[in-house]
């Protein structure tokens, strides 16, 4: 339900530019399927959860919006979740109510703990970093997987089919 009302949120957003007359730019297009309602420029989606606390900010310079034709295109879109420590950006992105897709070097990052997730594609939907091909880097190991998952609640890192992986030396402290 939050989802919907978060995607709900994003078309109101949306719809509020263009009622201000803010950086918004009508284009006509050749057919009704291609048709973009809206552009806006520097856009900025702010997810909360149940309790009104924000679960996450996507802000990106650039989105078109299709209506009910297809899903909104992001460029550049950064994801950021700031009671999880957790950031995700790539080239290019789309959102269709409570997924959004990262494409193209894709990068989701948690600097407090140096671990680094990199592949052609995230897949984010509520808590969940989804990645296809997936690379993880983390101070104490590098792994592959055909499909990784992280839980930003919880911080638990999912790896399955085809996982490699290198353990690095414990490290003494000073």
């Amino acid at each position: 339900m939050k989802y919907w009302l978060a995607a709900g949120l994003l078309l109101l957003g949306f719809g509020w530019l263009a009622y201000q007359g803010g950086s918004t730019a009508p284009v006509q297009s050749a057919t009704v399927e291609d048709e973009l309602n809206l552009r806006v420029i520097e856009p900025m989606l702010t997810r909360y959860d149940a309790q009104g606390q924000i679960e996450s900010v996507l802000t990106a310079p650039d989105a078109l919006d299709f209506g009910q034709s297809r899903p909104s295109k992001i460029d550049a879109p950064d994801i950021q979740w700031p009671t999880k420590q957790w950031t995700a950006r790539s080239n290019q992105g789309e959102v269709q109510g409570a997924t959004t897709l990262l494409l193209g070097d894709a990068l989701a990052i948690n600097e407090p703990r140096s671990q680094r997730l990199s592949a052609p594609l995230i897949t984010q939907e509520g808590n969940l970093l989804s990645a296809q091909d997936g690379q993880l880097q983390a101070p104490d190991f590098t792994a592959s997987a055909k499909q990784v998952t992280i839980n930003t609640d919880t911080q638990i890192i999912s790896l399955k089919e085809q996982v490699s992986s290198q353990l690095w030396p414990a490290r003494a402290s000073r």
